[in-house]
């Protein structure tokens, strides 16, 4: 429900932040950003995490790749979300 409501934020002209986009550009950017959040789903951390391991120890990953970028911007997002609940909050 949360990117459905970011979504519908960045409709309005001030917060159009993607506004610059082509429309091919503007939906791949929010499948991306979709792909991110959902990556988040701790039911699937550990098949997303053996692939990236196999990926990095052969040293796989190429920023020219778009899958790889994907792959790698989706780990910053798991870091992120994962590095949360260490945050002290006092």
């Amino acid at each position: 429900m949360h990117i459905y409501t970011i979504f519908k934020i960045m409709q309005s002209p001030q917060n159009d932040i993607l506004g610059f986009l082509t429309y091919d550009d503007w939906f791949k950017v929010r499948n991306l950003i979709i792909e991110m959040v959902l990556a988040t789903d701790m039911t699937k951390h550990f098949a997303f995490l053996g692939n990236f391991r196999s990926k990095y120890q052969t040293l796989d990953l190429t920023l020219e790749n778009e899958d790889d970028v994907k792959t790698m911007l989706i780990m910053a997002m798991k870091c992120s979300d994962l590095g949360h609940g260490a945050k002290v909050t006092e």
